[in-house]
């Protein structure tokens, strides 16, 4: 494991619903040490003691609503503009590339990623449904796309790898033929309908729908047709409730009902009985409306309250059925309930924080269940209610207590038990379920669901097979990597502390000491193998993001600065204790921005760029003590949100800059140390990039993380494109995914400190092709040789073989001593031992030597190329290199 590449840490982002343009950032409280994992700091465990369970949910909610109002910040636009529809443009078109690709075979020779993990910390997951065979389940991620697993938590497979988007409700028929896959009908992000027939190789978009502002509701009739219905909001009829149905298996809908007056809708249909095949209960503002001919025509029922502005509708098939609906009547959500089919309500419950779940039993008529951070649960017909458990217990048994955050309930016949509910739970922890009335349940998520959601992870450059990550609901993490024996995550990860965290950072590149930012407090997580945690106040008086950037001083182990409206540094005393002082009088704050990325240069620590909200660029020569403001020609730059800075690795004064690329470019580079940028983003789409990295092998390419995906910058001709070339993709990447209603992501190429020569994967070239659909949050670590025994077989015969060994044995002696190859020299010697097929291989990559490369004078090393198939990790030392010959490539040395 000693060999592997150093894995750089990579950021993805959250997206988030609408929001308020800006939320006041307030002292957040700190939140619970797990400690079964780690032994809290003194810090943390007072905290704690202090805090009260309501004043945790308070703080919850209210970091919630400012994690939106960040989201909204970061992607900045300009006025009119709306980001959310030019990502979903990008999703559609990544989709229909995809299906292109699957339907001609060409998807299977892409190189997959390797998942890392987690493998058993889950994220949110929102709904779920039973398939045909009674044994298997579907479930919706919230961007992560639909899984399906068995009813025991197992064999989790990835089915929306070509779906853009998350996966919100979802609702399964028989194939249509015998034999078939199920049909699966899923409501993803922007409101988009799709449909797979072949277990998610390729999704279509039904047809039928005409104009609609909202999805409402999916749900499917127990009838011979295996009639699939869709509940919308049109966009004609002045917002009224729509709803479609198909009865082809889901290729068209058509309309089958219009209500004649607009409001918000909800739908049930009973799971069970003569009824599940006909009849279907429709709620439009205060008023109840049955169907019993599969929604072709409604009559009017009971009106709860016609001063209703939205609805949630659930039932029990026990009673005449039972109804439960949730109405929000001036912001405030009432339980109400009806005991003779909707005829008639009560209001016996008021709730509280509500999230929009709603379920009852189908057997037992007074159990009923809403979310919001915890499950409650009535067993009296929602006159009262408890929590099935409190959302800090699940740190001391997260198999049996639900994960904070409930945002999905759904109930089924039991097929093991037709006489019973089967009910799963979706959180932000994972997907449960509950054999008893949801009484108890059991997380179905502690193996192989790679749904995780993280802000930004670090990997060791002294233990490359240590990984610390920063999770959102799911805290600090730290995991060992463990090689992949198949398909799907391979690590599991331990959560330290509970939280939001991120923007890790370390001076050395180890885990000796790691900082990173939760919303309100700084961490310290100090120890390569073992991590103690603590903690330290933002600077007094300072002004700064929600998840403020926090940069360790690349010379200093004891120092790291903290980016707000000025740059504060922060210094280790010798009693342990930390000072803080200004590194800068320069403020940042100009119209009340402030500081969201920092770099400094590898070639000259003294260089230091640095961006804020607002796109304005600075960038100082002596270390960040004075700086001087840089120059744009990017037009609309008071639109761009800076968010990722690289330098490159040979040349201080050429860095790039990204960020919000909405209404101006998404990157901006300068090659005069700062003094003037200008957009770099030819072939780069309309997009928000999360991170940004140099290439370390002489070429200049640049690769670029954003929410469309990812993309790489050749020089040659300042073209972005999709990283997935091969004569790029030769460098280990490290990419942390979430799971939210955006495709936010990022790369992070690997960067060590030096090449050392001595051992050719010193310089991690391994390589990963670019792939948007493998759904586990880290996919990196090395790709091996495909090519090694083909290269081995198509030598002549061992003497020939030995020969060839030999010369290479002798080209890596040479490199690692006083003399230098030449590249074209070593690839001669290759080719001068090879079958004629393998002299072309030779030729072929001789040609790919840009014409900016040719020999100026330096000297060039022998390293071993990567291609494609992922396998587990191998020795890479002089032994391992004697054994197994590899196809080369000449690579830059200085």
């Amino acid at each position: 494991m000693k060999h592997l590449p150093i894995l750089v840490a990579s950021i993805a982002f959250l997206c988030a619903c609408r929001a308020d343009e800006r939320a006041a950032l307030g002292e957040a409280q700190r939140p619970k040490p797990v400690t079964e994992r780690v032994s809290p700091a003194p810090a943390l465990a007072d905290a704690e003691d202090r805090e009260t369970e309501q004043g945790m949910e308070e703080e919850i909610e209210a970091r919630a609503d400012e994690r939106r109002a960040w989201i909204e910040r970061r992607h900045r636009t300009a006025p009119g503009v709306d980001w959310r529809e030019i990502e979903r443009r990008n999703g559609e078109a990544e989709m229909a590339r995809r299906n292109a690709l699957a339907k001609s075979g060409a998807e299977k020779a892409l190189s997959p990623w390797t998942e890392v993990g987690s493998k058993n910390q889950a994220g949110r997951m929102w709904c779920a449904t039973l398939a045909s065979d009674g044994f298997s389940l579907y479930s919706g991620s919230d961007l992560g796309g639909l899984w399906k697993g068995n009813l025991a938590g197992s064999a989790w497979t990835p089915l929306g790898d070509g779906l853009y988007g998350g996966v919100y409700e979802v609702a399964s028929i028989p194939g249509e033929f015998q034999g078939d896959p199920d049909v699966v009908l899923v409501l993803g992000a922007s409101n988009a309908i799709r449909v797979t027939r072949d277990e998610g190789v390729t999704w279509e978009s039904p047809t039928g729908f005409g104009a609609y502002t909202e999805v409402r509701g999916v749900a499917r009739l127990q009838d011979a047709a295996h009639t699939l219905l869709v509940l919308v909001q049109a966009s004609v009829g002045g917002g009224s409730a729509a709803l479609f149905a198909s009865t082809d298996f889901g290729r068209t809908f058509t309309k089958r009902y219009q209500h004649a007056s607009s409001g918000k809708s909800s739908l049930w249909v009973p799971r069970r009985g003569a009824a599940a095949g006909t009849d279907v209960y429709l709620f439009v503002k205060g008023a109840c409306h049955r169907s019993t001919n599969g929604g072709a025509t409604f009559s009017p029922l009971g009106v709860a309250d016609a001063g209703a502005s939205d609805c949630i509708l659930t039932g029990s098939e026990a009673g005449a059925p039972t109804l439960y609906v949730a109405l929000n009547n001036g912001g405030t959500w009432k339980l109400w309930r009806s005991d003779d089919g909707g005829a008639s309500f009560v209001n016996p419950f008021t709730i509280g924080g509500f999230y929009g779940t709603l379920c009852a039993s189908s057997f037992n008529p007074s159990i009923v269940v809403w979310g919001d951070i915890e499950a409650h649960r009535s067993t009296n017909g929602g006159a009262n209610f408890s929590i099935i458990n409190s959302w800090g217990s699940y740190y001391g048994s997260p198999a049996n207590k639900l994960h904070a955050d409930l945002f999905g309930f759904d109930v089924f016949v039991d097929p093991a038990n037709p006489s019973n509910d089967l009910w799963f739970f979706g959180t932000d922890g994972g997907l449960y379920k509950s054999t008893d009335y949801g009484a108890t349940v059991h997380n179905l998520c502690l193996s192989g669901l790679g749904v995780s959601q993280y802000y930004s992870t670090l990997t060791s450059k002294v233990t490359p097979s240590l990984i610390q990550a920063g999770a959102q609901d799911q805290g600090y993490q730290r995991g060992t990597f463990t090689a992949p024996s198949g398909s799907g995550p391979s690590t599991n990860f331990a959560q330290l502390i509970s939280g939001d965290y991120g923007h890790l950072t370390s001076s050395d590149g180890s885990h000796a000491r790691v900082i990173s930012t939760y919303p309100g407090f700084i961490l310290l997580a100090e120890g390569e193998t073992t991590a103690s945690l603590s903690t330290l106040n933002f600077p007094a008086g300072a002004s700064s993001d929600w998840l403020p950037a926090v940069v360790a001083d690349p010379l200093d182990n004891k120092v790291f600065y903290f980016l707000g409206n000025q740059l504060w540094k922060y210094t280790r005393q010798t009693n342990g204790t930390w000072s803080t002082t200004l590194q800068s009088t320069q403020n940042f704050a100009i119209g009340g921005s402030y500081l969201t990325a920092l770099a400094f240069a590898p070639t000259d620590p003294d260089r230091v760029y640095a961006v804020n909200d607002g796109g304005r660029i600075w960038y100082s020569t002596n270390h960040g003590v004075t700086w001087t403001q840089s120059a744009s020609s990017a037009p609309g730059q008071q639109y761009f949100y800076g968010n990722a800075i690289s330098v490159h690795p040979a040349n201080a004064l050429e860095c790039s800059i990204g960020g919000s690329g909405y209404s101006t470019s998404g990157v901006i580079r300068t090659q005069n140390g700062g003094v003037s940028f200008a957009p770099e983003s030819n072939g780069l789409p309309q997009t928000h990039v999360y991170a940004l990295a140099y290439a370390t092998d002489g070429t200049g390419d640049l690769y670029a993380g954003h929410a469309a995906g990812g993309a790489a910058l050749e020089p040659r001709d300042r073209a972005m494109e999709l990283a997935l070339d091969a004569r790029r993709a030769d460098h280990a990447l490290l990419v942390a995914r979430d799971r939210r209603q955006r495709r936010d992501r990022a790369l992070r190429h690997v960067r060590p400190r030096h090449l050392g020569l001595r051992d050719p994967n010193a310089a991690g070239l391994h390589r990963l092709r670019h792939r948007q659909d493998q759904h586990g949050f880290l996919a990196a670590l090395p790709d091996l040789d495909r090519h090694a025994d083909a290269l081995r077989e198509r030598l002549p015969h061992p003497a020939e073989r030995r020969d060839a060994e030999e010369a290479r044995r002798a080209d890596l002696q040479r490199v690692a001593g006083a003399a230098p190859v030449p590249r074209r020299h070593a690839l001669d010697r290759l080719a001068d031992h090879a079958r004629p097929g393998l002299r072309h291989r030779s030729r072929q990559l001789r040609r790919r030597v840009r014409a900016d490369r040719r020999d100026d004078g330096r000297h060039h090393a022998l390293l071993p190329s990567v291609v494609s198939r992922p396998r587990a990790p191998r020795r890479h030392d002089g032994r391992a290199l004697e054994r197994r010959p590899r196809r080369v490539r000449a690579v830059a040395i200085g």
